[in-house]
C-alpha cells in the first residue's frame, strides 16, 4: 500500500489517508454567508472521494471581512445550523472536516466572484473593509 492511502495520525487525529482537500475560496455561500446546497454536493463528493481530512472553503468571521461575495460566515449564530448540518455530513462519511477562518486584511471586497451569482450592483457596495491592521497593503489602498 503507498504512503499516500495509509493511515496517518497527527496530533491524535487518526486519518484514513493522506490526502487532504485544502481550503479554497469557491465564493459559492447564498447571500449572508450561508451555506448552500452546492457546499453539500461540493464537499459530500469529496468526502465520498475519500479524502482523508477537508477544509472546506474558508469562513469569514466578519460581514466586512470577506474575501469576496459568496463567502461562508461565522459570524452570526444564524449561520450554526448550515455549518453544523455540513460538518454531520462530512463526519457521516467518515472524514475529518477542519475549521479554516479568514480575514482579507487591508484588501477590498473582490466586486465580482466567479460566477456570476453574487456581482455587486453599482447601488450595493461591499461591506465596509475589516482589517487587523491600519496599515495598507499598498498604496491607494
Amino acid at each position: 500500500m503507498s504512503l499516500l492511502l495509509s493511515p496517518h495520525e497527527i496530533k491524535g487525529l487518526k486519518l484514513k489517508n493522506r490526502v487532504v482537500m485544502s481550503p479554497m475560496c469557491m465564493h459559492m455561500a447564498a447571500d449572508d454567508g450561508f451555506v448552500t446546497d452546492w457546499h453539500r454536493v461540493h464537499y459530500g463528493a469529496r468526502a465520498l472521494g475519500q479524502a482523508g481530512l477537508i477544509f472546506p472553503e474558508t469562513l469569514a468571521v466578519h460581514a466586512g471581512a470577506r474575501i469576496g461575495a459568496g463567502d461562508l460566515g461565522i459570524w452570526s449564530d444564524a449561520h450554526i445550523v448550515g455549518l453544523k448540518a455540513l460538518t454531520e455530513l462530512l463526519t457521516a462519511l467518515v472524514q475529518k472536516p477542519v475549521l479554516r477562518s479568514a480575514m482579507r486584511g487591508a484588501t477590498l471586497t473582490c466586486p465580482i466572484s466567479f460566477t456570476s451569482r453574487h456581482r455587486l450592483s453599482r447601488s450595493r457596495k461591499p461591506a465596509p473593509c475589516l482589517a487587523h491592521s491600519r496599515l495598507r497593503k499598498f498604496r491607494g489602498w
